[in-house]
């Protein structure tokens, strides 16, 4: 009987001594991810979203109950190919829509090395499309204006009345990257607003 209860202390104090580490190793996770979150929260980072696909619905949500429609991007196709975009297709479709789109021009130096790092074939013929399609939309609806910049690529900016949608570029497009939804009262908001004013007015 001794033996049996030895035992069952032994198996108790196993589990116990298993699962403390198991504890500390998952809270220490969560501490790591929610402390710098927090001071995101803090910046006015609302969400996070894994990439736009996440974030579509909330940027179709913002564009629909916005007065302007503010992009500072590389290609720009989200927001110029009507037929496989439904972000394009709800903001192109808005005649009351304030909308200036800043995307790259062809002579842009950067968009080969932009193309070679992506390994990315169809990058130049995408922007080319883009132009083309923005182009023709400015030229129907005087709410729609179109510039072309030569600058190095680094963050994509998405810029509403209420909402900032940010996202950096890595070895992969914005669109598939992490999306900072981020409220208008933030330094980051303010920060990047003025950052688009000045590449405007610039091009």
């Amino acid at each position: 009987m001794c033996n049996i209860v030895t035992n069952w202390e032994n198996w108790v104090v196993g589990i116990f001594s298993s699962a403390i580490p198991m504890g500390i190793t998952v809270l220490f996770g969560y501490l790591k991810w929610w402390q710098p979150y927090s001071r995101l929260k803090k910046m006015g980072v609302e969400k996070i979203f894994r990439n736009q696909e996440e974030g579509k619905q909330s940027i179709l949500t913002e564009i629909k109950s916005s007065n302007k429609l503010y992009v500072f991007a590389m290609r720009g196709e989200t927001f110029s190919d009507k037929t496989n975009s439904r972000i394009a297709e709800v903001a192109l479709g808005r005649t009351d829509l304030k909308q200036h789109y800043l995307i790259s021009s062809l002579d842009n130096e950067y968009l080969k090395s932009r193309a070679n790092e992506l390994e990315d074939d169809d990058l130049i013929d995408s922007v080319r499309k883009s132009i083309s399609c923005l182009t023709r939309a400015s030229k129907e609806h005087y709410n729609i204006k179109l510039r072309l910049h030569k600058e190095i690529v680094r963050f994509r900016i998405i810029l509403l009345d209420n909402y900032l949608f940010l996202s950096f570029m890595e070895e992969k497009r914005a669109k598939q990257t992490d999306i900072l939804k981020i409220n208008k009262n933030s330094p980051l908001y303010k920060t990047f607003s003025t950052i688009f004013d000045e590449l405007w007015g610039k091009y």
